[in-house]
């Protein structure tokens, strides 16, 4: 029996973000079922900016990640969801949607959100970039 579960893991990281849980499709013979794996937030600096990206849904139907922006020296005033691609498994993700901060300030945070382009297999690559060094991150969800 082929099977795909995404769970949601109500745990809570330093950050107050919440980690993901990926169980990908079995093959089907006895005892080949995968363990889960946990996508965790990552953390980078991007110049004077730190940015704080957490996946909550990786699935497909969409790929949601929690993004926090924070810094004292410039104004955060991107259009997130312009500036920002995801890849999975090679295929880009329809363009993406934020749902949080609008522009300005020096702390944003909120959902960002893509459709589907594809399967839900091998690496996610997500993209920001318009900050003073892109920010390139990606997680390894196998399957590919």
């Amino acid at each position: 029996m082929r099977r795909a579960l995404i769970v949601v893991v109500p745990l809570v990281v330093a950050a107050g973000l919440p980690l993901l849980v990926v169980t990908l499709p079995d093959s089907g013979a006895p005892g080949s079922e995968r363990a889960p794996r946990v996508l965790s937030p990552r953390t980078v600096s991007a110049g004077p900016i730190e940015v704080t990206v957490a996946p909550v849904s990786v699935e497909g139907r969409e790929a949601v990640f929690e993004v926090a922006f924070d810094t004292h020296s410039v104004e955060l005033d991107l259009d997130v969801a312009g500036a920002s691609s995801l890849e999975v498994g090679g295929i880009a993700w329809a363009p993406g949607t934020w749902e949080g901060d609008g522009p300005g300030g020096h702390h944003r945070a909120g959902r960002l959100s893509f459709a589907p382009g594809g399967p839900v297999s091998g690496d996610a690559h997500l993209t920001i970039r318009e900050l003073p060094a892109p920010v390139h991150l990606q997680w390894m969800l196998g399957g590919g």
